[in-house]
């Protein structure tokens, strides 16, 4: 017989993946900033390492958690897998962002305009996903949600090639040309994340549905 429904849950699990999302959505908010102010580079690194450390926090809070429940809502293995990457996108961006500093990047390269745009509706919509978590529901929100995150990777991919192309035409300085492309990899490379973490979560809900 099986008796875990006499066990307590831990719904502290869904507002952690929620605090966690609301970090997702600053730290891609603060790249579109920096995108459209494009200086004082150095407060947009120290603002971005804040974030980054307060995604840490909350998700050593998770694992921490994870170790000592006697039952979780959603398997072990899933709830640390969608810590680990969540906090890897905000990771990956303050590192753009902090790159575009150490590197001196003082004219900004083209396509960061638009990857910032797409990699902050990314951000948006990846919190969605984790605020959707708790439902346990694949619902037709729930959905739409999945697909924007893989429409929203494809444009991601058509920017980086459009970029690259035109980071070779343009570019005379091979040392700017390494820290540019070093740059649009990681930019692509964020929506390739978001849209990995999408399906993560997405096998999840439809697997509690």
């Amino acid at each position: 017989m099986n008796l875990n429904f006499l066990l307590p849950k831990q719904p502290k699990f869904y507002l952690y993946f929620s605090e966690l999302g609301e970090e997702v959505k600053k730290i891609g908010s603060l790249l579109l900033q920096l995108s459209n102010d494009y200086q004082n580079f150095e407060e947009y690194s120290q603002k971005a390492a804040d974030i980054e450390h307060a995604a840490d926090d909350i998700t050593r809070k998770i694992i921490n958690r994870l170790n000592h429940a006697v039952i979780t809502p959603i398997d072990r293995e899933d709830i640390h897998l969608i810590a680990r990457k969540t906090d890897m996108v905000v990771d990956m961006v303050e590192n753009i962002i902090n790159n575009i500093c150490l590197y001196k990047l003082e004219k900004k390269g083209y396509g960061v305009s638009r990857f910032a745009e797409v990699i902050n509706s990314c951000c948006v919509n990846v919190a969605k996903l984790l605020d959707q978590l708790k439902t346990q529901k694949y619902t037709e929100k729930f959905q739409l949600t999945v697909n924007k995150l893989h429409q929203l990777e494809g444009k991601g991919d058509k920017i980086y090639e459009k970029s690259i192309v035109r980071l070779f035409e343009d570019a005379k300085d091979p040392l700017l040309v390494i820290k540019w492309k070093d740059i649009l990899e990681d930019l692509e490379q964020v929506t390739d994340l978001c849209k990995n973490l999408s399906s993560i979560i997405e096998g999840v809900v439809i697997k509690s549905s």
